[in-house]
């Protein structure tokens, strides 16, 4: 009987520390968006990319723009990265930007590489180009027969601003 009573009372009283915890880290979870204006940083950096499209040859061409440079220590240079860019992937970490990238290397696509945003955010190019017609056949073929599987909402175009 009075172990019973002592584990009710063990229980209760981690219940309300649980309790506890969990409301004070709601608190500070709102203090702390609060102070960045009521979202993210990623967020904010997210809505400043502009959707934009274009019609090239009657076909309806959309895009998205935003600030991009390659990738530091990634082997590509900065002339490499063209007003538009023809992405394969997306990733919030390098380390699956790289795995993605080697591997439509070997699937056909050499010039492959990596570009990130301010966030950073990790963006797999397989072709850049100074004319967004250029990519509209690649773009098509990575639709219809991609050499690995791409995730939604890949591929898609991307322009530099």
């Amino acid at each position: 009987m009075i172990v019973v009573v002592l584990a009710t009372v063990i229980g209760v009283s981690c219940r309300t520390s649980q309790e506890t915890y969990r409301k004070a880290y709601e608190k500070a979870k709102q203090k702390e968006v609060e102070s960045l204006g009521g979202e993210t940083v990623y967020n904010a950096i997210r809505r400043e990319a502009r959707q934009g499209a274009t019609t090239v040859n009657g076909d309806s061409i959309a895009y998205q723009a935003e600030w991009i440079t390659v990738t530091p220590d990634e082997g590509t240079l900065r002339e490499a990265l063209k007003p538009y860019n023809l992405v394969a992937a997306q990733f919030k970490q390098l380390f699956h930007a790289r795995s993605m990238r080697n591997r439509l290397q070997e699937a056909g696509y050499p010039g492959a590489f990596i570009v990130q945003t301010r966030e950073p955010y990790y963006y797999v190019v397989v072709m850049s180009a100074h004319n967004i017609g250029d990519l509209i056949a690649p773009l098509r073929q990575l639709e219809q027969n991609p050499p690995i599987k791409l995730l939604e909402p890949c591929p898609w175009i991307l322009k530099r601003r």
